[in-house]
C-alpha cells in the first residue's frame, strides 16, 4: 500500500503533457498584427478612392444632361413663341384672277387664320393639322369661301390657297353657287339668270330653301348644256317655281322640295319627249319624280 501511494504521488508531481495540434504549428508571422491591419486598410482606400471617381462621374453626367435639357427646352420655347407672335399668312387664289372683278379681304383672311392658330396651337404643326375643321372654320366666317387649306410655307409662315364661289344665281344683295350655298360678297361678274318674285310675301329676301334649290338646278341644266335664263316664283307659290330655259317658250314647274338633280332629270326627259312630238304647250309640271305633265 506504501508503494502504491508513493506512486500516485510521484505521478502528480510530473508536468501534465499536451497535445500539439496541427494549428498550433503554425509560424508566428503569419498572425501579425501590423501586416493584417495594414492590407485591410489599404483595400478600403482603393475601395473609397473608386467611389469618388465614381460619384464624380455620375455628377458631371447629371449637370450635362441638366444642361441639354435646358437648352432644348429654350430652343423649343423659342420657336413656339415666335410662331404664335411672328407667323406670317400668305394668300393665294386657285381661281383666275382674270375673272375676279374685286379683291377680296386678304386681312380678314389673315386674322381668321392666326384666330384659329391660336385657339389650335398644336395645329401649327404640319402633319397635326386639321385642314377640314380649318376649312368650316373659315368658311362659316366668310361663306363667299369655296375652299381653303393652309399648310406651312417655311419654318415661321403659312401659305392659305384659296377658291371663292361663283354665283348662279341673284336675288337682290343674295348670291347661290352650284352647291346651293347663299352668300352676300360676290368677287365675280354678276349671274344673268333673273329671279322674279311674284308670290307676293313682300320679304326683302327668299328663303334659303328657294335660292339653294335654284342655284343646283341652274348649275344642272348649265353641266347638260342647257341654260336657265329666269326663275319666277308664281302668287300664291310655297313650294313650287316656274323655270324658264334659253330656248325653249314654255316653262317648267319644279318642286323645290325634291332633289335637285332628279328634278333637272326630269326636265331634260321632259324637253326631248316633246321636241320629238314637236308639241309646244303652255306649260309643263315635273314636280312629281317619274312623271310629266303639259297643258
Amino acid at each position: 500500500m506504501k508503494k502504491k501511494s508513493q506512486r500516485k504521488r510521484l505521478a502528480s508531481e510530473q508536468p501534465v503533457r499536451r497535445r500539439l495540434y496541427v494549428s498550433d504549428q503554425v509560424k508566428p508571422q503569419a498572425y501579425s498584427r501590423a501586416r493584417t491591419i495594414s492590407n485591410v486598410s489599404k483595400a478600403r482606400k482603393f475601395r473609397s478612392d473608386r467611389d469618388k471617381e465614381l460619384e464624380k462621374e455620375k455628377r458631371v453626367h447629371r449637370s450635362r444632361m441638366f444642361f441639354a435639357y435646358c437648352l432644348v427646352a429654350s430652343l423649343a420655347t423659342t420657336l413656339v413663341l415666335t410662331q404664335i407672335y411672328f407667323d406670317a399668312t400668305y394668300v393665294s387664289f386657285n381661281d383666275d384672277t382674270d375673272e375676279v372683278i374685286k379683291q377680296p379681304d386678304f386681312d380678314k383672311m389673315t386674322a381668321l387664320t392666326r384666330e384659329y392658330l391660336s385657339q389650335h396651337p398644336f395645329e401649327r404643326i404640319s402633319f397635326l393639322m386639321n385642314n377640314d375643321g380649318f376649312e368650316q372654320y373659315l368658311v362659316k366666317q366668310m361663306p363667299e369661301i369655296k375652299e381653303a387649306k393652309l399648310k406651312k410655307a417655311n419654318l415661321f409662315s403659312n401659305s392659305l390657297s384659296v377658291s371663292l364661289r361663283r354665283p348662279e344665281a341673284r336675288f337682290k344683295n343674295q348670291y347661290v353657287d352650284a352647291q346651293g350655298m347663299i352668300f352676300e360678297n360676290n368677287f365675280f361678274s354678276p349671274p344673268e339668270l333673273e329671279i322674279i318674285d311674284n308670290s307676293g310675301a313682300g320679304d326683302s329676301s327668299l328663303p334659303g330653301s328657294f335660292l339653294s334649290f335654284i342655284g343646283q338646278v341652274a348649275s344642272g341644266l348649265s353641266d347638260a348644256g342647257l341654260v336657265a335664263q329666269k326663275v319666277v316664283i308664281p302668287p300664291g307659290a310655297l313650294r313650287y317655281v316656274e323655270l324658264y330655259i334659253d330656248g325653249v317658250s314654255y316653262p317648267f314647274k319644279a318642286q323645290i322640295d325634291r332633289v335637285p338633280a332628279r328634278q333637272v332629270a326630269d326636265i331634260i326627259s321632259m324637253k326631248k319627249y316633246l321636241e320629238g312630238k314637236n308639241l309646244i304647250p303652255s306649260y309643263v309640271d315635273v314636280r312629281v319624280e317619274g312623271r310629266g305633265y303639259w297643258r
